[in-house]
């Protein structure tokens, strides 16, 4: 028989299996809900939310790269991104250190955050990925392993703050603009000044999203996906750039012409393209021999912004010294949103058009583009033409009053000597007036009928001429 054990005991026992079983609260526990780093991505890899996409790559490029991981690059359509495949590698390589307890999460996110203003990047990119960051670790590492409070108190939370502004041209700094540009350009300018959307919404542009009018201006049309508001939307173009645009399609090559793009790029597919899987806007595309020769996509952003630059320097618009302050294709939203409230468009439907989502508020959910286009038609189609308009001043003949300076005439004639008629032909004559010759005969009762007047009219103006007088003698 066991001798019965003390209290002593019991409560030595008790917290004896308490510090086997207690563990590191911070040690990384396997979570059977969190997912993997592939699966996040896709999350967010359909045709609605490829810019979200592009973002969450970039993200945890830079993640990795700031804890220490190198990542292949590869060209895609003239700009290097990174290869997918290394970047799951590396990123997947800082996770597996977190779950080995090597490092801890918090610390590879202050990490990131030092590396990032390192870099210089600006307060909102910096802000915009910490307010990533937490999805992340909460889908991939699970709840237990991730708390967000902590988060919060350890890695920096910045206010966001405008670092550059954006400076406006003025109408006739953007008519020097299109006068110094090829067709090509002209028609970009021209797009940025009637519609005032962002430079990826306008060069994703295609002809099937143009509704041209008879009276010669275009409705274009953009899908929500294609968006930053994330809402289908309506802008328009007058008929000068509806002309530029349509000269500068002519002056395009075949197969250019037929790529379907308002402004198509300089990278075309070849032979050995065909066969290979082409990923754009959530879609895969396999390249086919019909495809070779045509554009593989759009004018690029980074192009346009440059020959952007060089024209806002011909035009005397320049960059504030200190880079405070700059000229670039968002600049015509501000120019686009003055001109249309300047012409008399209602101020919502201005926001409505440009993808002012934020000033729209409620008003978003009533829209009613027949409205927009009418207004827009009635007070802004003619008044956005960008080149100058040539004045035509046309003349309107008083043909009572002609008559009346011709009959005048004629009792000049009647009344003055041949040498004061010659010299009243010659006066006329001078003034380029289109009048009849003052020697012309009248009838003697006109003549007698405008003598009395005049005479009656002359002592009328003697007599208040008197008055006049004799009052202020008084």
């Amino acid at each position: 028989m066991t001798e019965p054990r003390s209290l002593e005991d019991k409560i030595d026992e008790m917290l004896a299996l308490q510090k086997s079983q207690a563990r590191d609260v911070d040690s990384f526990s396997p979570d059977k809900d969190a997912i993997s780093v592939e699966s996040w991505l896709e999350l967010s890899n359909t045709l609605r939310t490829q810019s979200r996409y592009k973002q969450r790559r970039q993200l945890l490029g830079f993640w990795a790269i700031a804890n220490g991981r190198e990542i292949e690059k590869v060209l895609v359509r003239s700009h290097l991104t990174f290869k997918v495949e290394s970047l799951l590698k590396a990123v997947n390589s800082v996770l597996e250190d977190i779950r080995t307890n090597k490092i801890r999460v918090y610390e590879t996110a202050t990490r990131f955050w030092t590396w990032l203003q390192n870099e210089d990047y600006s307060v909102q990119t910096r802000t915009q990925y910490r307010s990533i960051l937490p999805e992340f670790f909460l889908k991939v590492l699970g709840s237990r392993n991730f708390s967000r409070d902590k988060f919060d108190s350890i890695v920096p939370n910045e206010k966001v703050y405008t670092e550059v502004s954006k400076l406006v041209p003025t109408k006739e700094q953007s008519r020097t603009m299109a006068s110094a540009s090829n067709l090509q350009y002209r028609a970009v300018i021209g797009c940025f000044v009637n519609l005032g959307w962002r430079i990826g919404e306008i060069l994703s542009r295609k002809w099937s999203d143009l509704e041209i009018r008879k009276e010669g201006y275009a409705v274009v049309h953009i899908k929500a996906e294609d968006t930053k508001a994330r809402y289908e939307r309506y802008g328009f173009l007058t008929p000068e750039v509806v002309d530029w645009l349509r000269k500068f399609k002519a002056s395009l090559v075949q197969t250019r012409q037929e790529s379907g793009w308002l402004f198509p790029g300089f990278h075309t597919w070849h032979t050995e393209d065909v066969g290979k899987t082409y990923s754009a806007q959530g879609m895969e595309y396999e390249v086919t021999k019909e495809m070779i020769g045509f554009p593989k996509f759009h004018l690029r952003k980074n192009m346009v912004e440059l020959e952007l630059k060089r024209l806002f320097r011909e035009a005397g618009c320049k960059d504030r010294e200190d880079g405070s302050a700059i000229y670039s294709s968002h600049s015509f939203r501000s120019l686009c949103d003055s001109l249309l409230s300047r012409y008399g468009l209602d101020r919502k439907f201005v926001d409505l058009s440009i993808g002012h989502k934020a000033a729209l508020g409620a008003n978003i959910h009533y829209k009613d583009w027949a409205e927009v286009e009418k207004q827009w038609k009635d007070h802004c189609m003619t008044a956005m033409t960008i080149e100058k308009q040539t004045e035509i001043v046309k003349e309107i003949v008083d043909s009572q009053a002609r008559r009346q300076n011709q009959f005048l005439l004629k009792l000049f004639g009647r009344i003055l000597t041949p040498e004061q008629r010659a010299e009243l032909d010659t006066m006329v004559a001078k003034e380029g007036l289109d009048l009849l010759p003052v020697g012309e005969q009248m009838t003697p009762e006109q003549a007698k009928k405008m003598s009395r007047k005049w005479l009656e009219n002359k002592k009328k103006d003697m007599s208040e001429s008197v008055t006049s007088k004799s009052r202020r003698s008084e």
